[in-house]
């Protein structure tokens, strides 16, 4: 999109058109979203982050430069509101587990005593060419 549809569609919803933010909206979310969910990495804070950001959007649209590229000022607020969100979500107490159903007994989620000891007698079995390994 250039700078000339970018200014048009700027002028349409400043002029009150009814369908013009929904264009707005649908042409600029992909970039939004993208821009929250690197930023935050999880899709659902992005998804309020996108929303966060259209509203910011739609209330500033006035104070919008024209010579400007509009992807590139919707890009900045939108990288605004996510680092905002991230700031906000570190200085929030953990109150609730992300995990959903009933958590892994710990028999399943730890090694058993000795294990590591019975590794390393196990690889130091080998013959040392087939001693290497990646993790």
């Amino acid at each position: 999109m250039g700078t000339l549809d970018e200014a048009a569609m700027v002028a349409d919803v400043l002029g009150g058109d009814p369908e013009a933010f929904a264009r707005l909206f649908a042409r600029f979310r992909p970039l939004v979203f993208s821009a929250a969910f690197r930023i935050t990495g999880d899709a659902d804070v992005a998804e309020d982050v996108v929303q966060e950001t259209f509203l910011k959007i739609h209330g500033a649209l006035r104070g919008f430069r024209p010579e400007a590229r509009l992807s590139t000022w919707i890009y900045r607020i939108a990288v605004n509101a996510a680092l905002d969100e991230r700031r906000r979500a570190k200085r929030r107490p953990v109150t609730e587990s992300r995990h959903d159903g009933p958590l892994p007994e710990p028999a399943w989620i730890a090694p058993e005593a000795g294990a590591g000891d019975r590794i390393r007698e196990a690889v130091a079995a080998l013959p040392p060419r087939r001693r290497r390994y990646s993790c």
